[in-house]
């Protein structure tokens, strides 16, 4: 056999034999990363504006979670598309747990009926757990003509039409109170009258309302609370299923039911990975997201942010998302708002 030959030979098994050893050193970090994890900081992507109601609820969440999940837990701001520009940020992510998204109704259950996305919100992201759901309200400036749905629908009757139509603000076009308000106006019989303004987010429409930019708008009980404390804003309805007691004012408002309209809506707020992130590591993840929210300091916070506590495993709300899901396409279809 010819030198040459020989040294082709000698350079495959030596080829051969380097990737062997890489093989095993990449088995061994993978094994290494799961048993060092978490072993650097952590990130919470919010894909909302900041100052809004999920911003607020993780600042809060990633103040205490530190004790639990033994890392620092940064908070960082991807807004835009209704919140599915930060989702499909950390669909796209590396599945190793360090990157979080708030897993939230609207770019999950609502969106993807929608519009064509660059991520299967089902597929592409592995619940961690849930932390709590917010009513949605009918909210106003508190020297509005009209403090219940009764004189809310009158009014709208009497002062507008389809060519000047009542003009009203949300957070996400399709989104929880986006939806539960059309069903809303629908069931009044005053839709035609009625014309929104999408912000991105739920801090902007809350400035929209205190510039007198919109008559009204629907957004969460937590988010409206400093406003409607200050005697700047008063709540309408809840669209909740019994009266929200977060704090006094939200309790004496009466729920749409109780004002004749069997309307729900709420926002809920969790925490998901990129699927494909390790069992081991979304175990991890679980459980120090459910030792905080039985914290007593995160739960004295979420009392001062005027939200509740809806505690869910990883389990428990991968079958509760199924289930919006289903439920929230034939709302969308119904009302003419699908793809």
């Amino acid at each position: 056999m010819s030198r040459k030959w020989i040294c082709v030979i000698l350079a495959c098994l030596m080829a051969v034999s380097m990737a062997v050893v890489v093989g095993c050193e990449t088995e061994e970090s993978e094994e290494d990363a799961v048993e060092r994890f978490p072993d650097r900081p952590l990130e919470i992507v919010i894909p909302w504006a900041a100052g809004g109601g999920s911003d607020m609820v993780f600042r809060a969440f990633a103040s205490v979670a530190e004790d639990y999940f033994d890392e620092h837990i940064s908070i960082s701001i991807v807004e835009g598309g209704a919140g599915t520009i930060g989702t499909a940020e950390v669909a796209d992510a590396e599945p190793d747990g360090y990157t979080m998204i708030n897993y939230q109704v609207g770019p999950i259950t609502l969106q993807p009926h929608q519009q064509d996305l660059p991520y299967d919100a089902i597929e592409d992201l592995e619940p961690v757990a849930m932390i709590n759901t917010e009513a949605v309200t009918i909210t106003t400036s508190e020297d509005a003509p009209y403090d219940n749905l009764e004189e809310f629908v009158e009014y709208v009757e009497e002062n507008h039409s389809e060519d000047d139509p009542y003009v009203y603000g949300h957070s996400a076009f399709g989104g929880v109170p986006h939806i539960t308000g059309t069903e809303f106006f629908m069931e009044a019989g005053i839709n035609d009258k009625m014309d929104d303004v999408t912000y991105d987010g739920s801090a902007p429409s809350v400035e929209a309302l205190l510039g007198d930019e919109v008559g009204m708008i629907l957004q969460t009980v937590g988010e409206v609370r400093p406003h409607v404390e200050a005697d700047e804003f008063k709540i309408l309805c809840t669209f909740a299923e019994d009266r929200v007691d977060l704090y006094e004012e939200a309790e004496e408002v009466e729920t749409a039911k109780e004002q004749g309209y069997d309307i729900v809506g709420a926002v809920w707020r969790g925490l998901a990975v990129p699927s494909g992130t390790p069992q081991e590591i979304v175990d991890h993840l679980e459980e120090a997201t459910l030792a905080t929210i039985e914290d007593e300091t995160f739960q004295g916070l979420m009392d001062d942010l005027g939200t509740g506590i809806t505690p869910m495993t990883s389990e428990e709300l991968e079958e509760y998302v199924h289930e919006e899901y289903e439920i929230h396409g034939q709302i969308l279809e119904d009302l003419g708002l699908t793809e």
